[in-house]
């Protein structure tokens, strides 16, 4: 027993040597190797600047990271949803423009008469705002005031051919808060302060270059190559080399004013006798519906006269009738009792007793009053139904006593 226990004392022993002696080794191998040497000292010669050699390095591609911290992410969610500055400048200009149109056309008499209708000639401004409030959606990448303006305008225009032209609470209270998000001052003043636009300048540049044939207008504009296409009644329609121009007749040299003047005049004429012309047609028009709208009316009101007379000769035909079918009751009653002379009905109101429950169909519930053959008053219930034809002829359904 001792022997097996000192050999497997030994046999432990072996074994945890030679793991010991593995690890070792095993660490060794993985040591790092010793360093080497020092270069030995450079001498004159080998001192020469050596040649280098550049070693090509693979480019590094950038990748786009996502934002780390909360700052960058907030600021790269900012600007994915950034508004449109231009889409919301070009928005703003435009309902500046429908806005000043509509404080200048809102006090003219053919506003006033017509409003913002088809007879009027104000019809394509409602057009317009209309248009420019469908392109506004919920996808639009511009402010919600400036989203929502094309709205307010359209509903203040309406609300002042309502008006006729006239301030009203609505408008009061709407016109201030649309005027500054559209940025109405502003537009106002830079259309004052731009008196000379950059067209001007070019044409006061060809001002200085204007040869013998060119057309020059009192207020100094050069059209080359000029020819003057018609007559309006705005003046003359010029074509030139940078396209087509509408010139007043006051701004034409002296010799073109008193050769086209007779033209304008003409055509100014024709085109007063145009608009009055319309004019009358409108108010024809606007007549002609009154008119259609009176007869309509009085057309009505007799209708309505007429079912009102029907139904109260009706109502006289039902209490004739029901006064008859009381009459006639009242004898088919006093024919059943033992003393007819003697009997007493409650009153002569048809309308209490008797009933019409479907056309010439009569209901009669009463009582009558009566002696009988020992001379006692007795009171008896009858129910009566009779039918009665549209020439008065009557026939008896049913007669009952209680």
């Amino acid at each position: 027993m001792a022997r097996k226990k000192h050999g497997t004392l030994s046999l432990i022993f072996i074994a945890v040597v030679l793991v010991f002696a593995v690890r070792t080794c095993n660490s060794k191998k993985d040591a790092p190797a010793p360093a080497p040497p020092p270069p030995p000292p450079k001498t004159a010669a080998a001192a020469a600047p050596e040649k280098k050699t550049e070693t090509a390095t693979a480019p590094v591609k950038k990748t786009d990271a996502a934002p780390t911290s909360a700052a960058q992410e907030k600021t790269h969610h900012r600007a994915k949803n950034k508004y449109d500055k231009k889409l919301s400048a070009k928005i703003k200009y435009q309902c500046c423009v429908l806005l000043n149109e509509l404080l200048k056309f809102k006090g003219d008499q053919d506003f006033a008469t017509y409003g913002l209708g088809s007879g009027g000639k104000y019809k394509g401004w409602l057009d317009r705002v209309r248009k420019l409030n469908g392109e506004m959606t919920t996808d639009t990448p511009i402010p919600y005031d400036v989203k929502t303006a094309p709205g307010f305008i359209m509903q203040i225009g309406l609300e002042y051919a309502r008006s006729k032209g006239e301030e009203t609470e609505y408008t009061k209270a709407m016109m201030p808060d649309v005027k500054k998000t559209i940025g109405f001052e502003n537009f106002l003043n830079r259309a004052k302060n731009q008196k000379i636009k950059p067209q001007n300048k070019k044409r006061q540049a060809r001002k200085r270059t204007a040869s013998p044939g060119d057309l020059v207008t009192a207020s100094g504009t050069v059209y080359k190559k000029f020819r003057i296409v018609r007559a309006t009644e705005r003046g003359v329609t010029v074509s030139h080399e940078n396209g087509v121009a509408n010139v007043p007749l006051e701004e034409l040299p002296q010799d073109l004013m008193e050769k086209y003047k007779p033209q304008v005049d003409a055509a100014k004429s024709q085109f007063e006798a145009e608009r009055k012309k319309e004019e009358a047609e409108r108010k024809a028009a606007a007549e002609k519906r009154e008119a259609e709208r009176k007869a309509a009316a009085e057309k009505r009101e007799a209708e309505r006269k007429a079912a009102a007379e029907r139904k109260a000769a009706a109502e006289r035909k039902s209490r004739a009738n029901k006064v008859y079918a009381w009459l006639i009751a009242q004898s088919l009653v006093k024919n059943s009792l033992r003393s007819p002379k003697s009997a007493e009905f409650p009153s002569d109101d048809a309308e209490q007793f008797v009933k019409e429950t479907s056309p010439g169909i009569f209901v009669i519930r009463s009582y009558v009053d009566s002696k009988n053959a020992l001379g006692v008053e007795l009171r008896t219930h009858f129910f009566c139904k009779l039918s009665m034809t549209k020439d008065g002829k009557c026939k008896v359904l049913q007669l009952t006593f209680q």
